[in-house]
């Protein structure tokens, strides 16, 4: 049986001093990363997309939006997901980004903390 469950990571966007490989391998490590956590229990397909057009059509094509996760690696793809998040209120939508805008609130869930370090970095990294 197919998977309902589906993570779509998308490659588009670009940020500041990040090369294409910079990005690229970041899209490689995150995919991996998520296929090593995946379980039979889990059932979740794992697909790299190009652009967020792509992505769009992926999620109105598999038509169950709340079984979809939505992945960007670039805070330049913070407006592109907001409009996707408003379009789907129900989709995970997820922005990886080296910094966090200073316009932005920080929402970091502490069921996340695994050490004094990511505290140190969320709450520290401003100064």
């Amino acid at each position: 049986m197919k998977s309902e469950n589906k993570v779509l990571i998308v490659r588009e966007g670009g940020w500041g001093a990040a090369s294409e490989e910079d990005y690229d391998s970041f899209v490689r490590t995150l995919k991996r990363a998520l296929l090593g956590a995946i379980t039979e229990s889990t059932d979740v397909v794992v697909e790299v997309v190009e652009d967020t057009q792509t992505a769009v059509a992926s999620v109105d094509k598999h038509g169950r939006v709340s079984s979809t996760v939505l992945v960007f690696v670039s805070r330049s793809m913070i407006d592109k997901a907001r409009e996707i998040k408003n379009r789907y209120p129900k989709m995970r939508v997820v922005v990886f980004t080296g910094l966090i805008p200073e316009e932005e609130i920080v929402i970091f869930s502490k069921n996340w903390i695994e050490g004094m370090r990511q505290i140190q970095q969320v709450v520290l990294d401003k100064f």
